[in-house]
């Protein structure tokens, strides 16, 4: 379902993505576990994200994600981006994950209060139209 909603939405994934082993729960850090970014309730960023949590280190307190998008729309506050991906190790921090990638751009993801998505908020970092310290939020969705 994962690849099915990125191809959708050309968003590119690796080809080598591995499944998911890890059981997810209703909280803690394995409630972040599996594929989100079905349709949105809201987006800033002018891009569809994909967002993976491939596995989480409850004793470490980190968890393994993917985060892919689609090319980033004009005048939006993803103006230019690529499409593409990048895997990281994210914290987890006071019931959110967060990581910095590798230009980077910081990004925090978050459980909604109701229902079964999250919302993810990018704080820029480059130099751009967008300031730095500038944010956008989107609302991401379960897919599996």
């Amino acid at each position: 379902r994962a690849r099915a909603g990125a191809a959708e939405r050309r968003i590119p994934l690796p080809a080598d993505l591995p499944a998911l082993t890890q059981a997810r729960s209703g909280s803690g850090l394995a409630r972040f576990l599996g594929a989100w970014g079905g349709p949105t309730l809201w987006n800033e960023l002018g891009r569809d994200l994909l967002l993976i949590v491939l596995s989480v280190d409850e004793a470490a307190r980190t968890a393994e994600v993917l985060l892919a998008g689609n090319l980033g729309n004009p005048r939006t506050f993803s103006d230019g981006l690529r499409p593409g991906f990048e895997r990281a190790r994210a914290r987890y921090e006071f019931g959110k994950l967060v990581w910095t990638d590798s230009a980077g751009e910081r990004y925090e993801v978050s459980p909604l209060l109701a229902g079964d998505g999250l919302e993810l908020v990018q704080t820029r970092s480059l130099t751009s139209a967008w300031r730095t310290g500038d944010q956008a939020r989107t609302h991401l969705a379960r897919i599996e």
